[in-house]
């Protein structure tokens, strides 16, 4: 409804970094301002921005809606509202942040793969390197290089028949 008169509270949080920081504490706090909402559509429970009057050191504050349509004189409620931030566009927007920390938790797991695969090929290099001159790691590499082949052989096989297929081959 166009030109209706609101009821918020503000938020409980005196800055920006305190809402940020905690946003499930108490959400509003004290007595209940009229607004007036001039060309938005809102309902109770909704996130509305509204011009500061002394409340903290900012020029707007956030608040809540907690009524709507209030019988109040027209005169006492002059300040306008000045956005309003429904309950889906919250959810919608909490949704998107959801999928990009996931997508963010994905990147970080295939970078610290790619940095554990990195970090293996370099240590085979160099025992490939020290294999040339220390005929223990030589061995030693062959050995791996053996079961390797011997699992690649029977990468396809389930658990207990590659286990004997290596138990076979090595006995």
């Amino acid at each position: 409804m166009l030109n209706q008169i609101i009821g918020v509270k503000f938020l409980a949080s005196r800055s920006y970094e305190e809402l940020l920081e905690k946003p499930w504490d108490i959400l509003t706090s004290g007595d209940q301002y009229s607004y007036v909402s001039r060309g938005f559509k809102v309902a109770v429970g909704d996130l509305v921005i509204v011009p500061n009057s002394g409340y903290n050191d900012t020029v707007v504050v956030p608040a809540v809606v907690t009524e709507v349509d209030i019988n109040e004189e027209p005169t006492r409620a002059t300040r306008p509202i000045l956005a309003v931030i429904t309950k889906e566009q919250l959810m919608h927007r909490e949704g998107q942040a959801y999928g990009v920390h996931k997508e963010l938790t994905n990147r970080e797991l295939i970078f610290k793969q790619l940095n554990k695969e990195y970090d293996q090929a370099v240590r085979m290099e160099q025992i490939k390197k020290m294999s040339k001159t220390n005929p223990t790691i030589a061995a030693l590499l062959n050995e791996l290089n053996k079961q390797d082949e011997i699992l690649e052989e029977h990468h396809s096989l389930p658990k207990t028949q590659i286990t004997r297929a290596i138990d076979s081959k090595l006995f």
